[in-house]
C-alpha cells in the first residue's frame, strides 16, 4: 500500500445540483476533522457513507466504485453504529423525526435494511428528559452479538444493555446473564 491520498469519485446517482449537494458539497477533497455526523463507517466490504442527497452508498476502494444501498429506515443524523461481518447495526440519535426505539440492521450482502422496535424500560425512559437531554444509543460488540442501551450522547452508558442483536441468527432478544456480565468488560475496553 502507498501512503497517499486518492480521490474518491462522486457516486453516479448523486445529483450535484440539488440544494443538499450545494450546501454540503460534492467535492469530497476536504477531509472532515471529526468524521461524519450522518454516517461513515468502515466495513469489510468498504466505506459505508451517507452522501449529501441523503442516500447511502458503499465505496469499494479496490475498484474505485460506489454501490447504492437501500434508503435507511430513519434519518441518519449522528447515529451510533456497530459492525459485525456483513452487518451494520445503526441506531438513531434521539432528535428530529426519528423513532428512537427503532434500530436498523443493514445486511451489506443484500444491501437491504431490517428494523427492530426496542422497548425502552420505564426506569431508563424517565431519565431522558431529567438527566439525559442529549440521548443516543451505546452499541457494543461481543463476538456475533451487539448489545444496546440508550444513554447520554458521546459517553459510555451507565445502564445495563436492554437489547441484543445476534448476527449469527438474525434475531433480537433480551440480554442473558452472560451478556450482562460481559457488559462491564466491554465498557472498560471502550474507555481505556
Amino acid at each position: 500500500t502507498t501512503n497517499e491520498w486518492t480521490e474518491i469519485p462522486i457516486p453516479d446517482w448523486l445529483d450535484c445540483t440539488t440544494d443538499a449537494a450545494v450546501t454540503f458539497g460534492c467535492d469530497w477533497s476536504i477531509v472532515p476533522d471529526i468524521g461524519s455526523l450522518t454516517l461513515e463507517v468502515v466495513t469489510e466490504r468498504g466505506l459505508m457513507a451517507r452522501v449529501p442527497d441523503g442516500t447511502v452508498g458503499l465505496y469499494d476502494a479496490a475498484v474505485g466504485a460506489w454501490t447504492r444501498i437501500d434508503d435507511p429506515p430513519f434519518e441518519l443524523w449522528m447515529p451510533t453504529t456497530a459492525v459485525v461481518g456483513d452487518h451494520v447495526i445503526v441506531a438513531p440519535w434521539r432528535a428530529g423525526t426519528n423513532d428512537f426505539t427503532q434500530i436498523g440492521v443493514l445486511d451489506l450482502a443484500s444491501a437491504t435494511w431490517t428494523t427492530e422496535q426496542v422497548v425502552i424500560p420505564p426506569e431508563i425512559d424517565a431519565r431522558f428528559d431529567t438527566e439525559w437531554f442529549d440521548v443516543s444509543w451505546d452499541l457494543r460488540t461481543a463476538g456475533s452479538r451487539v448489545l444496546a442501551v440508550p444513554g447520554p450522547s458521546f459517553q459510555p452508558s451507565t445502564a445495563d444493555p436492554i437489547a441484543v442483536y445476534d448476527v449469527a441468527t438474525g434475531t433480537w432478544s433480551t440480554p442473558t446473564e452472560a451478556d450482562l456480565a460481559n457488559w462491564d468488560a466491554l465498557a472498560t475496553n471502550l474507555t481505556a
